[in-house]
């Protein structure tokens, strides 16, 4: 016997709000992605110490995680401690040679400190960023950074 298309869209509507709940609960259960969530919240609110912190606590419950690195990085840029934020750049590629946010985000970084001697390095790393990612969410960024460092 074949359901009619209503009973489908009716069991449907009444397992989805389930799901969701349920993926609901296992974020919320992730103390890892409420710390991240905590800290851009922070962050957004120019709370940059406590941005950071939550990502030492993330980072002392995940430590080999190169996400974390790469995020506190980004709030360590945004107070300009560039050998601070280097430091968990390296740290993220290190873990993860092919985690391309990592490259992403020290080009940024070469790309932004006041020696120009470092645009090389900012070259690099956009361009080992769009090897590994070449329709990632940076991409259109990094050939457009890239551009500008040639035409200095």
């Amino acid at each position: 016997m074949k359901l009619p298309r209503f009973v489908w869209t009716l069991l449907l509507l009444l397992v989805l709000p389930a799901l969701v709940g349920v993926l609901a609960f296992i974020q919320r259960s992730d103390p890892v992605a409420q710390l991240v969530q905590q800290s851009r919240t922070h962050a957004a609110a120019a709370r940059y110490d406590d941005a950071i912190a939550a990502l030492d606590d993330a980072l002392a419950l995940a430590p080999d995680n190169p996400l974390l690195y790469v995020e506190r990085g980004q709030r360590i840029l945004l107070i300009y401690e560039w050998d601070r934020a280097l430091a968990d750049f390296d740290r993220a590629i290190e873990l993860a040679p092919d985690y391309a946010d990592g490259y992403y985000w020290r080009g940024i970084l070469y790309a932004s400190v006041p020696d120009a001697s470092a645009r090389p390095q900012a070259r690099a790393d956009f361009e080992r960023y769009l090897q590994l990612a070449p329709n990632g969410s940076y991409a259109t960024d990094a050939t457009r950074y890239m551009q500008q460092l040639r035409n200095e």
